[in-house]
């Protein structure tokens, strides 16, 4: 967060009359604001009924979109003036309108805001810094940060980390510090806390439009430093549970309150409000290092990356693994997720500490663990002692885990002290952060940053080369070929130069080479790097290691490109054999490569062997992410294209209008063009000429844009009339033929 943000007071902010494109950017921005977003409404016109609901809310900024008529700005900012005189009007558009913003200057408005809204809106919040704020509790807020914490299964100890890190935190950092219980099934925060309060977080969500100081204060104990809102004492609160969004809101008071609010999310996926998501900047998946919770973690951490694009994700092992347990690299390979802190199980503290109704003591095993935790996550150093001997990574997703399983040659350097080259590892955390979020441009200006400070570490450090293999992945990732070809042929040679030819950052800085040369097409030159890259794998690793398998996946990819129709199909086969040894045959690892070789056989139309791939890909997304998972559309409709080509009609027409129906109303216009006309053929192949020439019709309304063909496509595609969900039973192919 900037400099100016840290400036900027506790403000009431209402948006009203936005567009829902409009709305979701100043949302995003508002989020990383110390502000109480006290009403957000998105429609296309201003409510009457919204602007009196706002003279009580009392909002001290208001953001509106400008309307389409310039010349209604004035009677439009005169009126709200009119009605809501302690509010500051600010006009925001999704371009520059240069006589629209004169005009609204001159009507009496404070601001007039267009994309990117960031640092615009954080000056226009600084502006009002002046302005009495409407609660006695305004202080600035820098870097206000919302962290879950998620039990993979019963058992794993959530409940007990978040309350731990929460005391933990406000000692360390000395910021002020909430913890709310949002499992509202079974919440364990009121016990583990003895919190006398009636009041629970279901009264502040049922309230939260008058969430304000004086009534959060009648909801929250305290507890050793910590603000703590526990669930309701009963299973089931009494009035039923309010929706999502008030939930989200009280998110985003406690945002605007305390610098970390944590909140225990309770139990499997089922615990998490999917659209609650989009409000916390990381979770941490909370396991023990049993198969079963491993097996679960990976099922939830599934779930949140593919089906939420949520990414901004940390595992933590509640309890030291067995000697003859799967070891730290191991897990970090099998589920994707660094591990961010092992803690120990000390049963006979934890028992007196809960009988005591008080955290454990902070000079124990456990409570130097939790510190250490606390303290990486605020940025804080560490000493050397703290140092969790299980952490490894530092979010590395492909080669750093290889050297853990491997003959250990090639290892590089010892820890750094965190107070060498700080804001080198500040800027390589915010560039990890934000590409586990998806952000790549804001990861490539963090990463490119840090470039810039590791040059004075000198061509000598391997800190250098791999933050700028770092930056090449990024840059590649945003199609930025020629600066990615320029920091990773730098980043392999200071690597190999200071790490040697076999070490695990150097191969992930070829392989990031090596994908950068195919994504432009030019094959010569990744084939050998791509063969580099096995061999030394193999050798680094063994031969049935995934990270080998997720290299052939790529250079199957690549011999498909080139035409190698044989060499391709070895690389698939070989790596399918290897994902279903080591990581199970119902990994989400595995469906990957049974997509890429399905696919590969479409190309070659061996629909028949490309079948049974697709479907048991399918079946193992949908075991992850539900059936009606949107995100499967495509594959529904891809598969419903292969039965098409097998002449299985009527299998096709049930999973081509599952697939469409699936798709969002935004992706039901032009991007089904193509499977419409799939789906007319289909009908055609059905004799029912008549479906078919409506279908050729919709598509010919939707490329010309005539009114009412959206309507006609959703109605005709309503995924509530479809309450059969395509089943593999159903797929079978002995059915089928029958």
């Amino acid at each position: 967060m900037s400099d100016v943000q840290e400036q900027i007071q506790f403000v009431r902010v209402g948006v009203l009359g936005t567009t829902i494109a409009v709305c979701s950017q100043l949302n995003v921005c508002l989020r990383r604001l110390p502000v109480q977003l006290v009403f957000n409404e998105c429609a296309d016109a201003i409510d009457p009924a919204a602007v009196s609901r706002l003279q009580s809310l009392a909002p001290e900024l208001l953001l509106v979109e400008q309307p389409a008529d310039r010349a209604a700005i004035p009677s439009l900012i005169e009126r709200l003036t009119a009605e809501l005189p302690g509010s500051s009007i600010i006009l925001v558009n999704g371009s520059a309108d240069s006589e629209a913003i004169l005009e609204a200057i001159r009507a009496g408005a404070r601001d007039y805001l267009y994309p990117p809204f960031d640092q615009a809106l954080s000056n226009a919040v600084l502006r009002l810094e002046g302005t009495p704020s409407k609660t006695s509790a305004g202080v600035a807020r820098a870097q206000s940060r919302v962290v879950g914490f998620l039990s993979v299964k019963g058992g794993c100890g959530a409940t007990t980390v978040a309350t731990h890190a929460a005391v933990s935190l406000a000692r360390e950092s000395g910021k002020p510090t909430g913890l709310a219980d949002f499992d509202l099934r079974c919440g364990m925060v009121r016990f583990l806390t003895k919190a006398q309060n009636q009041h629970s977080v279901v009264d502040a969500a049922r309230n939260a439009h008058r969430l304000d100081e004086s009534f959060w204060s009648a909801l929250v104990s305290q507890w050793y430093g910590v603000e703590v809102i526990a669930s309701p004492g009963v299973a089931a609160p009494s009035g039923g549970c309010p929706d999502t969004g008030e939930f989200g809101r009280v998110l985003r008071f406690m945002r605007s309150r305390y610098v970390w609010s944590l909140v225990d999310l309770g139990r499997g996926v089922q615990g998490v409000q999917v659209s609650l998501l989009n409000q916390f900047d990381e979770l941490f998946l909370v396991t023990t290092p049993d198969r079963i919770a491993l097996s679960q973690a990976k099922r939830v951490a599934d779930y949140l990356r593919h089906g939420c694009g949520f990414r901004a994700m940390h595992l933590i092992i509640n309890r030291d693994p067995r000697s003859d347990a799967i070891p730290v690299g191991g897990i970090e390979t099998l589920l994707g997720l660094d591990v961010y802190a092992i803690l120990v199980d000390l049963e006979e503290e934890m028992r007196e500490a809960l009988v005591a109704g008080r955290p454990v003591a902070g000079n124990t095993r456990l409570g130097c663990q939790v510190r250490t935790l606390t303290r990486r996550l605020a940025g804080l150093p560490s000493s050397g002692s703290e140092r969790v001997s299980g952490l490894v990574n530092e979010g590395r997703k492909l080669w750093a885990t290889v050297l853990k399983l491997g003959s250990g040659r090639g290892r590089s350097e010892a820890p750094l002290r965190m107070t060498e080259g700080a804001v080198w590892a500040s800027l390589s955390r915010a560039g990890e952060d934000a590409v586990k979020n998806g952000q790549f441009q804001v990861a490539a200006k963090h990463f490119a940053q840090a470039v810039e400070e590791a040059e004075q570490f000198g061509e000598g450090d391997s800190r250098l080369g791999r933050t700028l293999s770092r930056l090449g992945a990024v840059q590649c990732q945003l199609g930025r070929y020629p600066e990615a070809e320029q920091s990773l042929k730098r980043s392999t040679r200071i690597l190999e130069l200071t790490l040697g030819a076999v070490d695990s950052a150097l191969l992930e800085a070829l392989s990031n080479l090596a994908r950068t040369y195919a994504a432009t097409g030019d094959y010569q030159s990744a084939k050998p790097i791509y063969d580099r890259v096995l061999k030394a794998a193999e050798e680094l690793a063994g031969p049935a290691h995934p990270s080998v398998a997720r290299t052939l996946d790529e250079l199957g990819d690549l011999h498909a490109a080139q035409g190698e129709s044989s060499a391709a199909l070895f690389a698939y086969r070989r790596a399918l054999a290897i994902k279903e040894q080591a990581l199970g045959p119902s990994d989400w690892d595995v469906a990957v490569t049974l997509d890429k070789l399905g696919e590969f056989y479409c190309d070659q139309n061996r629909y028949n062997e490309a079948e049974p791939l697709l479907r048991r890909s399918l079946e193992i997304r949908k075991m992850v992410l539900g059936s009606g998972a949107p995100v499967l559309a495509r594959r529904y409709i891809q598969l419903g294209g292969v039965y098409a080509a097998q002449r299985k009609f009527a299998h096709a027409e049930r999973l081509l209008r599952f697939g469409i129906s699936m798709a969002s109303p935004q992706e039901r216009s032009e991007a089904a063009v193509p499977y419409l006309h799939q789906l007319a053929e289909v009908y055609e192949g059905l004799a029912r000429y008549t479906e078919a020439e409506a279908l050729r019709n919709l598509v010919q309304s939707i490329l010309t844009r005539t009114p009412g063909a959206e309507v006609v496509l959703v109605r005709e595609f309503n995924l509530t009339e479809l309450v059969v969900v395509p089943q593999t039973p159903d797929l079978d192919p002995e059915r089928v033929h029958s």
